[in-house]
């Protein structure tokens, strides 16, 4: 299955889950395939910051601190935004679908991709174990966790919201 497909497939089985309401998928494919090589966190933090410029529910895109993950952390993380809610913890999805739409999530990021997110490295413990967390702000809802990849050629980032 060809990039393109995979992540329209896993948008739709996403957006086939009724206790996931408000997040959003985002796919760049980008012009330079060298881009996605670069050691500079700077041009991290620029690479992830475009792709969410034109997303209206993104608050000031600049104003985001990413903070790179490794890919067991990364895993975690997605398994918690997609199996528990931020606000009361209430169960989402069943974590085997979780970890399927994670396997296809990594399908399309590739072995070199880099994982970033929008929650401080030391609160990261916290959030996994359902605690409070920090993070640098995504959208201007109370509670908003943001995973993002950046491989060859292209950024890969998934949100989720919640409120209280």
């Amino acid at each position: 299955m060809s990039p393109s497909a995979t992540f329209e497939h896993l948008r739709a089985a996403l957006t086939a889950q009724p206790l996931l309401e408000d997040w959003w998928f985002l796919l760049s494919a980008e012009q330079a395939a060298s881009a996605a090589a670069r050691p500079d966190d700077a041009d991290d933090q620029d690479r992830l910051n475009a792709l969410l410029l034109g997303e209206p529910a993104v608050r000031a895109p600049g104003s985001i601190r990413w903070r790179p993950l490794d890919a067991a952390q990364a895993a975690e993380l997605w398994q918690v935004m997609l199996t528990r809610s931020q606000a009361y913890g209430e169960p989402l999805l069943q974590p085997a679908r979780a970890a399927t739409y994670w396997q296809q999530f990594c399908a399309l990021v590739g072995p070199l991709g880099r994982y970033f997110a929008n929650i401080s490295p030391d609160s990261l413990p916290r959030f996994l174990r359902g605690e409070g967390y920090s993070w640098s702000p995504v959208t201007d809802n109370t509670f908003s966790t943001a995973l993002f990849a950046l491989a060859p050629g292209q950024a890969l980032g998934f949100i989720i919201t919640d409120e209280d």
